[in-house]
């Protein structure tokens, strides 16, 4: 006798509606629209999401219903439905959810915007959205996940649904009504030869049932929160125990005996049923918490970074000052729009920097966000900005603040604007003591670009005083081959030779470094312990020398690569990057293009108190008390050895921006930046070698000419020519620092 299953009684099972669930249905209600917030009868106890490993993930089975990234989206299809108009049964854990990935190749643009307006008044229970194939690449079958790896698999068509009755009252439904039919009914209707909308990924409430399993794609991997109904093996071993009785020749024992069988696997799945209702009443709370404050999370850092790379040009109407108000509401966080706000609100994406934001858990070992720096700039039609940083993985401390991730990409945003908006005349600062007057340019003093320009100077002192400090090795080897009674030098920071790749409108920065110059300077004006009077020539050479062999290959070290000139490095990058926009500017149509030279910064001011005179006033302090005062007696005859030292200084005058080509730039830690940058405007995600994190945006709009990504397609970029080469010394023109850095040693004899 082959299993069978009555299904009206199936689905009652599945669905399980009693007079209790009125109680549970209430406490999990959805707010009426624009609330802003889901309801709860008590607020329940969220623990901290413990999302799942990736190597973890099973080829298919069972995933924890609110840790799982994937299976939280069966609670959004819930959320989704809820909002289009289904009632408060959405969120009845009496219902199931299901959905499955597709891939929408094919499909024509007017059936994927109608499907994706949600459902029509009286059609079933389904509901459809685009998610990153990236995102989700860990639960794709291999040869999906490889194409979403290398970015030729952009986006994924998510079509979810639930197990409503259709009609009769509560108690009474029809057969065949489960989440999986609904989904399969609505694909059927979308299918055509162009667009078979392969089936890559199913999640479900809870396990499929038999009938489920047999109408779904067995290519497709399928994923359930809870066990449910009768696996495939215990259906076979129930048809084989079937079989046996149906051999009892004895007519009432055999009725017996498949009575019993029946009753026997029936209370199994009856039992099922119940688990599966009672964890889901739990979990839903949980999957609740956690979907909401995600969605409140990435809407905060979206509001937050708003502005970065975004900026309305000057001459859009109705806009102030830094960035626009951003209201938290039902809706999905959506990306920034054109620059005047035409198509404003067409896009749900969110941006790869508003994701590292909100899950910085998302990427293994965290993210160090105060790395976070400009590697890759586009403007592909006049449509706005593409962008994308990168960062350290891992980090500690306010590192791994989200917060000054924040700080750190409107930093970077700000520089780009304030570099293209002044002209160049403006780009200079002078922290020299004889100078109180002239220490900045009042436009460029107004703004975080002087600010760390002026800070910076003031650490390369600090750093110089470090490193020759007497106590250290470095510092003991340093005073050893040091002669004569007086020394005093002028340390400053210039831009080395830049490594930057340019193909189609779009600029890769491969390398910036930043080179420390020093020589000998005598300040004869000055007071306090830099006043160096006595002067040799031969000494002055000597010593000059020895401060460039052993301290500035150091110093320019610690510029390059310590985190106290994190914000100069950033600033920098973004200066390379104003610079290629301004000469992009000239020859082709640039959102940006009339800020150039605009002298208007109102919009890219300093966040902080901060003013020229704080920075200036700690120089002198610096110059004229020194960093340390260090006395040393040695026995030598009778003499008092007393030394005391003051440093600073960076200067961004010119710099050598060296034009790579394709076949020599994408190399190493940059392999695959074309593919990585493009993906970013997506998702954070990890670059090769696992040495840096990317995280990007896209300020264009749909459709915007350039380079894009599409539904399949190859990345934006690919190593191979195309490129245009700068030659020579591109002028930055900008005298930005004759700042001062100086140390005095004094040997004071005193005969006893």
């Amino acid at each position: 006798m082959a299993h069978h299953t009555n299904a009206a009684r199936r689905h009652r099972l599945r669905h399980g509606l009693a007079a209790s669930a009125v109680a549970a249905v209430l406490a999990l209600a959805l707010p009426a629209p624009g609330t802003g917030s889901l309801a709860v009868a008590a607020p329940a106890a969220s623990a901290e999401a413990q999302h799942v490993a990736a190597q973890d993930i099973p080829e298919s089975g069972r995933l924890p219903y609110a840790e799982d990234d994937l299976m939280l989206r069966l609670y959004e299809v819930r959320h989704r439905l809820g909002l289009a108009g289904k009632g408060n049964d959405a969120l009845s854990p009496f219902v199931n959810a299901a959905f499955v990935l597709v891939d929408p190749s094919g499909l024509d643009d007017g059936t994927l915007n109608k499907l994706l307006k949600g459902p029509a008044p009286g059609a079933p229970p389904v509901i459809a959205w685009e998610v990153d194939a990236y995102d989700l690449r860990n639960y794709l079958p291999a040869q999906e996940a490889e194409l979403a790896r290398k970015g030729k698999l952009d986006r994924l068509l998510l079509v979810g649904g639930l197990s409503f009755r259709e009609s009769g009252s509560k108690w009474e439904y029809k057969p065949g009504l489960h989440s999986e039919t609904h989904i399969l009914g609505e694909l059927a209707k979308l299918r055509t030869a162009k667009a078979p909308l392969k089936e890559l990924t199913w999640a479900s409430d809870r396990l499929y049932c038999q009938d489920c399993r047999e109408k779904t794609s067995s290519e497709a991997r399928r994923f359930h929160a809870y066990d449910y109904d009768l696996t495939d093996e215990e259906v076979a071993q129930q048809n084989q125990r079937m079989a046996a009785a149906n051999k009892i020749t004895d007519a009432a024992k055999r009725t017996a005996e498949l009575k019993k069988i029946e009753a026997e696997y029936e209370a199994i799945k009856d039992e099922r049923a119940r688990q599966a209702q009672g964890d889901l009443a739990k979990d839903l709370p949980r999957a609740r918490d956690r979907y909401a404050q995600e969605k409140a999370d990435e809407a905060r850092y979206a509001g937050e970074t708003n502005g970065v790379f975004g900026a309305p040009p000057p001459d859009c109407p109705g806009h102030t000052a830094h960035h626009a108000a951003f209201t938290v509401g039902l809706r999905l966080p959506q990306a920034a729009g054109p620059p005047c706000g035409e198509g404003e609100g067409t896009s749900s994406r969110g941006s790869g920097l508003v994701k590292a934001l909100a899950h910085p858990g998302s990427v293994p070992g965290g993210i160090d966000f105060s790395t976070l720096e400009l590697r890759h700039l586009a403007d592909p039609g006049g449509k706005g900005l593409k962008y994308s940083f990168n960062a350290a993985p891992g980090g500690s401390g306010d590192g791994k603040d989200p917060a000054t991730g924040v700080k750190a990409a409107r930093e970077s945003s700000d520089a780009f604007f304030v570099w293209l908006s002044l002209p160049a005349s403006t780009f200079w600062v002078n922290l020299n003591p004889n100078e109180p007057d002239r220490v900045v340019d009042s436009a460029l003093g107004r703004t975080d670009v002087g600010r760390v320009l002026l800070q910076a100077d003031l650490q390369l002192k600090k750093t110089t005083a470090r490193l020759i400090h007497p106590d250290g090795d470095l510092g003991r080897r340093f005073w050893e081959q040091m002669s004569g009674r007086c020394m005093s030098f002028r340390t400053w920071i210039v831009p080395g030779r830049a490594g930057v790749h340019e193909k189609d409108g779009q600029l890769y920065i491969l390398d910036a470094p930043l080179t420390v110059k020093a020589e000998s300077q005598y300040f004869g004006s000055a007071r306090g312990a830099a006043s160096c009077e006595e002067r040799d020539k031969g000494t002055e050479a000597r010593n000059e020398a020895v401060f460039r062999r052993l301290v500035l290959p150091e110093i320019e070290k610690a510029v390059n690569h310590a985190p106290e000139y994190a914000a100069l490095r950033r600033v920098y990058l973004s200066r390379v990057a104003a610079e290629w926009y301004r000469e992009r500017s000239r020859s082709s149509a640039t959102t940006y293009g009339s800020l150039v030279d605009r002298g208007d910064i109102t919009r890219w001011v300093t966040r902080t108190d901060w003013k020229p005179k704080d920075t200036f006033d700690a120089y002198v302090r610096s110059f004229r008390e020194g960093e340390f005062h260090v006395e040393r007696t040695t026995r030598d005859g009778d003499y008092i050895t007393t030394r005391t030292y003051i440093f600073g200084g960076v200067d961004f005058a010119n710099v050598t921006l060296g034009k790579v080509d394709a076949a020599d730039a994408f190399r190493g830690q940059w392999t695959e930046m074309p593919r990585e940058t493009a993906l970013s405007a997506q998702t954070a995600l990890a670059g090769a070698q696992d040495a840096h994190v990317w995280l990007g945006g896209d300020n264009t709009p749909p459709g915007a000419k350039g380079p894009a990504t599409a539904r399949r397609t190859a990345p934006a970029a690919s190593p191979g020519g195309g490129g245009r080469d700068y030659h020579g010394w591109l002028p930055y023109v900008a005298a930005v620092c004759v700042l001062v850095a100086t140390f005095v040693f004094r040997r004071q004899r005193h005969h006893r």
